[in-house]
């Protein structure tokens, strides 16, 4: 129950306003339509702001675990690995709406003709 507790607590105080306030700067910040503004806005999440964020939510959540003295270990193992490749990529590319899934404006997909 307690880490229910925590990762319930670290979704709505520090991952919602962080992400919701990060990608918000980052559509203002990348206005280029189509493939290449997708791709841009791409490169930009996951090699600027996903090694930081990731970082920083790892050192909260071994902190708030009790655990402090383990946060930097943990963060030079990490350091070195794959983890902060641009696997998250498929959701640049679709978007939910209220009918299901369906293509973003953004997509890097050629568009359907209808």
């Amino acid at each position: 129950m307690k880490r229910t507790f925590l990762f319930t607590f670290l979704g709505l105080v520090l991952v919602g306003p962080t992400l919701h306030f990060w990608y918000l700067y980052l559509s203002k910040l990348v206005t280029t339509p189509g493939a290449s503004g997708a791709f841009l806005r791409l490169l930009l999440d996951q090699f600027l702001f996903s090694p930081i964020f990731i970082g920083v939510f790892l050192s909260t959540l071994i902190t708030l675990e009790g655990r402090p003295s383990h946060v930097v270990p943990k963060l030079q193992q990490l350091s070195g690995s794959l983890l902060f490749l641009p696997i998250g990529s498929c959701g640049y590319l679709f978007s939910f709406s209220t009918s299901g899934l369906s293509r973003s404006s953004s997509s890097l997909l050629p568009a359907s003709e209808s």
